[in-house]
């Protein structure tokens, strides 16, 4: 005799409750999913302008995008452009490339700075404490600014914390005359060129 209906459906039900229990017990071997991290992002207030340069060339042969930051060394705040030739650079503390550009540049300031050069290295370490100790670790006398992250200034001169010292060369109009591009772990300040372009800017009148 064939089964009834009756027959045919319990036999229905527990082939289901079967099947859930076995996908219960897979589901409960398998490892729980890590959530994935987000992403870093700078903040919104940190987003470069619409007219930010894309690119440090992009400001060769202009007027630098003029700047006060509060000095990180000591009392104040500094300003660029000054009516002097003047070498800007925007430097990081966990930078390896930071440490030779400081080093050079400090070199570059001994040596021109009694024929009218400035110097203004801006630090973008978070806390500007840090910023300080990390030049005055490479011997820097010249003035040391602070941009925590390059969020305010340093976007500007299409810099930023994670491709930091390019180096710009400023005549007595505050143009961009000549720059030398860095990055993460170089820098270009110590090359022969360099001291070439700023003894040239500094015999023009």
């Amino acid at each position: 005799m064939g089964a009834g209906p009756s027959a045919v459906a319990q036999a229905r039900r527990r082939t289901h409750v079967l099947s859930l229990l076995i996908t219960a017990a897979v589901t409960a071997c398998q490892p729980t999913p890590k959530p994935k991290p987000h992403e870093a992002h700078a903040p919104e207030d940190a987003s470069p302008p619409k007219n930010a340069p894309r690119s440090p060339h992009d400001l060769a042969g202009r007027p630098a995008p003029p700047f006060t930051v509060e000095a990180a060394d000591r009392e104040g705040t500094i300003v660029v452009p000054t009516s002097k030739v003047t070498l800007v650079m925007f430097f990081g503390g966990w930078s390896q490339g930071s440490s030779q550009c400081l080093t050079a540049v400090e070199s570059l300031y001994e040596r021109l700075g009694p024929k009218g050069l400035d110097v203004v290295a801006v630090g973008m370490d978070e806390e500007k404490a840090h910023a300080a100790e990390f030049a005055r670790g490479r011997r820097a006398k010249y003035p040391i600014g602070w941009d925590p992250w390059g969020q305010r200034v340093a976007v500007q001169w299409a810099q930023n914390p994670y491709y930091p010292n390019t180096v710009f060369l400023l005549d007595r109009k505050g143009v961009v005359r000549f720059l030398h591009l860095g990055g993460k772990d170089g820098c270009q300040a110590g090359e022969p060129g360099v001291v070439d372009e700023l003894e040239h800017l500094l015999g023009e009148r």
